[in-house]
């Protein structure tokens, strides 16, 4: 019986992204959240030496004993983290993610109710690794992508996501977007276009230049 879906590194027992199939499945994608406060690193590795169990493996624990997506969304919120973190959930009509500090959730994104800060569109939510929603200037610095002073990769990928009407974006186009010119990190190790409602999990290796 299939537990659920996930792309894995070898010597690495957490999961990055995991995706479970049903009628009330979930996918979830983790990316990196940098601490926001002084004292945080040290905060997290307080938690590491506490015992507190790592972001992956806590996250690999509810995938395999969850199966719907509120509950997944509800069970990830009251876990506690050893770092911050975001993660990037998406059910059948569904979509959040939740900014995570070790001990609460900062901050929700839902599909279909945007807040103040974030793309009024309302048929996507979109993540990278900065909490453009509160006006985080280190995105204009990360040099993964098109570099310092450049148009960030949330930037860019919002003008590729522009070209589709709204209501019309299809897999092509977020597959595009993804592997679009600065938006495509350069450190990039794996992607996962998911669709629960289409049964649909695609991983992929990125072309880096």
């Amino acid at each position: 019986k299939e537990v659920f879906r996930s792309q894995m590194a070898a010597g690495y027992t957490s999961v990055i992204t995991a995706y479970k199939a049903g009628a009330d499945g979930f996918t979830v994608e983790r990316n990196t959240r940098f601490t926001d406060h002084l004292g945080g690193n040290e905060q997290t590795i307080q938690h590491l030496i506490s015992g507190r169990p790592l972001n992956g493996w806590s996250l690999r624990k509810i995938a395999e004993t969850h199966d719907s997506f509120d509950d997944v969304v509800k069970t990830i919120s009251d876990t506690p983290y050893c770092s911050p973190e975001y993660n990037i959930l998406s059910g059948v009509g569904k979509g959040k993610v939740l900014s995570k500090d070790p001990d609460r959730v900062a901050h929700v994104q839902t599909l279909g109710h945007p807040g103040v800060g974030e793309n009024k569109r309302g048929d996507y939510v979109i993540m990278t690794n900065f909490d453009f929603y509160w006006g985080d200037i280190r995105e204009y610095f990360d040099p993964t992508a098109g570099g310092v002073g450049k148009k960030t990769r949330r930037e860019a990928a919002e003008a590729n996501l522009a070209r589709w009407p709204v209501g019309k974006l299809t897999p092509d186009a977020l597959f595009e977007t993804i592997n679009a010119p600065y938006v495509l990190a350069k450190d990039t190790v794996f992607q996962m276009l998911t669709s629960v409602s289409a049964n649909s999990w695609n991983a992929s290796q990125p072309i880096l230049q």
